[in-house]
This record gives structure tokens, sequence and C-alpha cells, in this order.
């Protein structure tokens, strides 16, 4: 105590004046180490006089490897605290990820040396045997500290020179040991040397909260997510199929013959829908069509905008212009879309009703009407939904004609109707996708969302949840815009002591990242060059090579249950995946675009006041779920996503949380480690999370 007085003065730590050093230096001052100064170092760590990362970085630099007593007394220290490595004060984390580095490097030094004088000599003293033995066992202990791990790790991203050198010295010890046929006393000895050398993400614990692909059965999820693609865009290239299901591949981890086998199911749900049209005769010729049909329409818009005919009377002239025959559709369509560009925007909403309207589904006794019904109705579709984009990209009108019934009942039947199929119908598909534009996002995933956390069973409640997910991609953009700003929050606080439980928590959290995942990812101009981003809200671009027939796909059916065409396509996509190029039709920008970037800040913000309190509760559970949900199934796609975190969510979330459920998997791959920031930040919570731990245990250091 009286060196301690005189040398530090009060609340000064001993670093400031390199004590550990000075210790160090003392106790393997000649051939032997100084037990008692190797004892009061460990003394000056329990009294917080210097710190773990500067005792590791004075051992570290010890060269004299010849000295085996002194080697072997500091490996001997090295095991007694390795247990309570940890950082006390900010000054400190910045200097322990570099120490880890500096002790292995230190580590593979001994062993590289000791091996190699076995491979010339062919064999060693007792005292070099008793060495490596204790090498194995600092090795051991070593790679079963996960904290010790991450701050290696993290340390590898700044000290780069370092690590080739631990590399280097890794591949000498392992060409000697093969050389001489050498055992080491510890079988997994050579494994975690390597686990050192070439630390990465994988070797850091994370709790894996996303679905193992082994424990779903079946995917519910391929099937109507092509559904609704397909109803969206039914001229696109092959590729754009590839890269959507590659998305879904990531996110559910399936392996590529499970995909294949998921596609080809969605084919043949489809199929089971198939249903017999018969041919009827037709009389009018197409010159009268193009003649009449459009004098025809313009007075139906003047006697609908002078109310002279009323919207249910309108409905009726245009079904029955479409029952005649769907080319009627097809040429009226092009009047409507020539009539939009000569009027002012406030004009436009009675001639995009009107094209809608166009668009709504057949039954079965309609479409009996005509000869070849559904391939005659599909290409009508097709051509319809490709001018009305043209002349306006972005619909977001009520319509007035489809229906009196109230959205919610509309909805309900709807989603009746999908639980009863036990999977997504075209119909069904087309019908969501009419109440979204009348509805709005914010309405439709309000609704959507009430029947997934309504679930009662598991199983059911990630069925639901595929099918949530796919129907969400009628508009990805503006349905997870809805999700985050306007459902989650309320939904959560309004159902604390509800249902809202660990299960439903988990679910909707699924759902969030699911759909931040499938917003964020964009086309690669390499990949898909001709296409852009997969929203409603976007000019569809130009098909290239219309005139070769295969690329323009028949692939959505007669808009109603009656079509093979989706199924017929299916294969096709699965056979283009296995001719598609290792690289990814996807690229992950380098930053958020809007609306994505508000919303995710938006919902981050909501997460700072969900963990405000000192309380666990169901929000900081959902929290917590929602950015390990995003690390496990995004990796580094969701880096911009990441980046976007405040800055002490985190902390207050392991102070709130405060179990084992965050582990340093999870924060090592929150950050940007290649940045100092990254670093610094990481580091910070890893040592809240270490501290913590040593805390609750009762580890005393």
């Amino acid at each position: 105590m009286t060196i301690q007085s005189t040398v530090l003065p009060r609340g000064v730590s001993g670093d400031v004046y390199n004590l550990a050093d000075c210790l160090q230096q003392q106790a393997v001052i000649g051939s032997t180490a100084n037990p008692l100064v190797l004892n009061y170092l460990k003394h000056s760590l329990c009294a917080h006089l210097v710190s773990h990362a500067a005792v590791l970085r004075c051992i570290a630099k010890y060269d004299k490897l010849g000295r085996v007593y002194c080697v072997t007394a500091l490996l001997e220290f090295l095991v007694s605290i390795i247990d309570g490595i940890t950082c006390r004060s900010k000054s400190e984390e910045s200097l322990l990820p570099g120490a880890m580095v500096q002790l292995v490097h230190w580590i593979m030094q001994i062993f590289a040396r000791t091996v190699q004088q076995y491979e010339m000599r062919g064999e060693m003293s007792a005292e070099q045997s008793y060495m490596l033995d204790q090498s194995c066992k600092l090795i051991e202990r070593l790679t079963q500290q996960q904290f010790l791990l991450a701050m290696l790790y993290v340390g590898c991203h700044e000290e780069l020179d370092a690590l080739d050198r631990i590399r280097d010295l890794y591949a000498s010890i392992k060409a000697s040991l093969t050389n001489s046929n050498m055992t080491l006393s510890t079988a997994t000895a050579e494994q975690q040397l390597q686990q050192l050398a070439y630390i990465d993400a994988k070797q850091l614990d994370l709790q894996y909260l996303n679905p193992a692909p082994s424990t779903e059965k079946i995917s519910c999820c391929v099937q109507p997510l092509l559904a609704v693609e397909v109803l969206l865009n039914p001229c696109k290239d092959t590729s754009y199929y590839v890269a959507e299901l590659q998305m879904l591949q990531r996110l559910k981890g399936y392996t590529n013959t499970r995909l294949f086998y998921e596609i080809i199911r969605a084919g043949f749900l489809t199929l089971s829908n198939v249903a017999d049209t018969s041919p009827d005769t037709i009389n009018l010729t197409w010159q009268d069509i193009c003649l009449n049909l459009p004098g025809v329409l313009h007075h139906v818009l003047i006697a609908w905008e002078q109310e002279t005919l009323s919207s249910a009377d309108v409905k009726s002239i245009l079904d029955n212009i479409k029952r005649r025959l769907f080319s009627f559709s097809v040429c009226a369509t092009s009047f409507l879309c020539a009539y939009m560009y000569s009027v002012r925007e406030t004009e436009l909403l009675k001639p995009l009703n009107m094209i809608q309207q166009f668009l709504a589904p057949l039954t079965s006794e309609e479409l009996s009407s005509q000869e070849n019904a559904k391939e005659r109705l599909a290409l009508s579709y097709q051509i319809i939904r490709k001018m009305q984009h043209d002349v306006h990209p972005a619909p977001n009108t009520k319509s007035r004609l489809i229906s009196h019934t109230p959205l919610i009942e509309q909805f309900r039947e709807c989603w009746r109707s999908v639980h009863e199929a036990g999977h997504l119908p075209v119909r069904a598909a087309q019908t969501l996708e009419s109440l979204l534009l009348a509805g709005g996002a914010s309405w439709l995933v309000t609704q959507l969302v009430e029947q997934l956390i309504s679930c009662k069973y598991m199983r059911d409640m990630a069925k639901c949840m595929d099918i949530v997910f796919a129907v969400m991609h009628l508009d990805i953009e503006r349905t997870t815009e809805a999700l985050l700003q306007y459902v989650v929050a309320p939904l959560i606080l309004r159902r604390q002591d509800e249902d809202i439980n660990e299960p439903q928590s988990l679910v909707l959290a699924r759902l969030c990242v699911y759909c931040i995942i499938s917003c964020l990812e964009t086309r690669s101009s390499s990949a898909a060059a001709a296409f852009k981003k997969r929203s409603r809200s976007h000019d569809e671009e130009e098909l290239v090579g219309v005139a070769n027939a295969a690329k323009v796909r028949k692939i959505i059916g007669d808009g109603s249950d009656n079509s093979n065409d989706f199924a017929a396509d299916a294969t096709n996509v699965a056979s283009s995946m296995l001719s598609t190029p290792s690289a990814e039709l996807r690229a992950t920008p380098l930053s958020l675009k809007e609306p994505l970037q508000s919303s995710v800040k938006h919902i981050f913000r909501v997460f700072l006041q969900f963990v405000s309190g000192d309380e666990l509760s169901p929000k900081a559970i959902f929290v917590y779920q929602f950015i390990s949900l995003l690390v496990e199934c995004g990796g580094e796609r969701v880096a911009p996503v990441l980046r976007l975190l405040p800055g002490n969510l985190m902390q207050q979330l392991l102070k709130v949380l405060a179990t084992d459920d965050i582990r340093v998997g999870l924060i090592s791959r929150l950050y940007d480690l290649r940045l100092h920031a990254g670093r610094q930040a990481a580091v910070a919570d890893l040592c809240l999370w270490r501290n913590m731990q040593l805390a609750r245990h009762s580890i005393h250091l």
C-alpha cells in the first residue's frame, strides 16, 4: 500500500504510469519468474489499479521466449485471470481489442517456436512440454470465452498487419505439426489455433429466432408471392421472378432443391383451380368496335359527370362491354387512356375507375361466353395493365364501381376464401389489390396484421404470416411504410396486456423484418438493367425484345381461379434458376431511399421509447426480437438499416432486458467494424454486456 500511495494519486489509474509494465518486467527479470511480483500484479488487477488491457499488452511484449520458466509463469498467470477479463472504463475500451490481437500473436509465437524446435530435434524437454500444455490450456479457455472472441474479432479489423502475422504463424505451426507427426496434448488445440487465426462472426454466439427450414414442412409463401407478383407484373422477364425467389430463399434458408420443390408445388396449387370453359361465337366486327365504342364511352363519361348515370349504371355498361368480347375492353381502355391525356388531374378519377372495372374478375358463367376465354382474358389484362401504367403509373384512387359492400366486409369475405383454400387464389389477390387501392395501405395492412395476431396456434400463425408477407408485395414500399409508421407501435401499445405475448410479438417482428429486407433490395444493373424496382409507384419500363414471344409469358390468368398459365410458368422459373449466374440478381444499396429511410428512422425512435423504462416489458422484448431477426435474416445486406440505429438504443436495451438472450454475436454484427466509430460502439456494448454477465454470475475480478 505504501508503493501504491506513493506512486498513484487518489483516483488515478496505474495505466497512466505504466504500472503493469513495471510489475511485469520485475516479475520476469531473471531466468525464472518472481511469483511474489506476479501476485502483486494480480492484486493490482483486483484492486482496479491497472486494466486488463494494459496487463495483456505488457505480457504480449515479452520477447524472451527462450526463458521457458518465465514464459510458463506468464501463461499460468493468464490462465488464472482469463475468465474475468473485462473493461471498467471508457479509456480501457479502446485498448482491449488490440490487446487481444497482440496476446494471440504472442501465443502463436510460443507455439510456432516450440513445434519448430521439435520438428528439428525430434524431442522436447519436460519443461517445454509443460509450457506447451499451458499454452493449449490457455487457448482452450480463451476460445470458450465469447466476450474475448468478440474482442479479438473487433481487434482484427484494426490490427490488419498483426492479423496477417498471426495467420503466417498458424500456417507455420500447422506445417511443423504435419512434418513432425507431433500430437498436441489437447486434441482440439490445432482447431482452436485455427479458430483464433481466422476469427469471424460465425464463431460468435447468436440466438436464432427465425424458424429453421426443417421445422417448416411446406412453404405457404412461394405460391402467394408469385401470385401477387405475376398479377402486378405479368410481362416481366423470368429473371425478375428468379431474383424474387432468391430473396425468399435467403429469408427462409431453403436449399435449391427445397425451393424448386416449392415452385412446382405452387404451380400445382394453381392447377387445382382450373375450370373448363365453353366456346361461343362472335358476330361483331373489329371495325365496328373501333368506330363506335369511343363515342359511346365519351357519352357515358359526360353523363356520369353530370350524374345522369349512376355508378351502378356505369358499372353495368362496362360489364356488358367486357362480357361481349374481351377485345372490347382493350379498345375501350385505349380510348380512356387517350382521354386522360387531354384532361386535368382532377378529372382523372372517373376514367381510372372505368379502366379498373375492366380488370375486375369474372365469374365462371361469364367466362363461358367466349371461345378460349382464359387465354383471351389473360392477354387483355396484360394489355390493359400496360396501358394503365403508361398513362397513370401510380393509381391511388378509390374505385366506386366494383361493390357497394363495406370494405371491411369485402376483406373478411376475401380472407375467408384464402383461409379455406389454404393459399392465395388469383381472384383473392385481385380483390386485395382493389382493397389496397380503395382503403389505402394503412387500412389494408392493419386488417392483415389483425388477422395474423388473431391466430391461436403457431402453425396457423406461421402460415398466415407467409401469406400476409406475400400480399404486402401488392405495393411493398407503401405497405412497409404503413406497417412501420402507423401499425406496429399502436398495436403493441394497445395489446400490452392482451394477446401480443411472445408468439405474436415474434411473428410480427419477423413480418416487419421480412418486409424491410424485401423493400431494401433492388435490381443490380448487371443482372436486370432493363427493369426497375418492384413497385406500383414507378413506371414499367419497355419490355426488351417484345417480338420474342417466349419472353412475354402469359403468367397471370383470366382474373379468376380458372388459370393454369401461372402453373405453366413455374417450371420456367425453376429451370431459369439453374442457369442463372452465381452473381445475385439483387444488390443492396449503400443507403436507404424514401419512404423506407423515414420509416426505419421512425420505428427506431419508437424503440427508444419502448426501452426507456427500467422494467422488462413486451415492448422491450419486441425491440430485441426485431433487431435480432434483422441481423439474422439480413446479414450484411441490412447494413444500411443498421446504420440508422440510435447510438444508445442497444445500451438501454441491454439494461432493460438483462437476460441471456442478447449475445455477443448479435452485438458484433450490428456495427460496421471497418470504421473506428463502429468498433467503438461495438466495444462499448460488448463491455456493458460483459460486466452485466459478470455481475449476474457473481464473478469477482
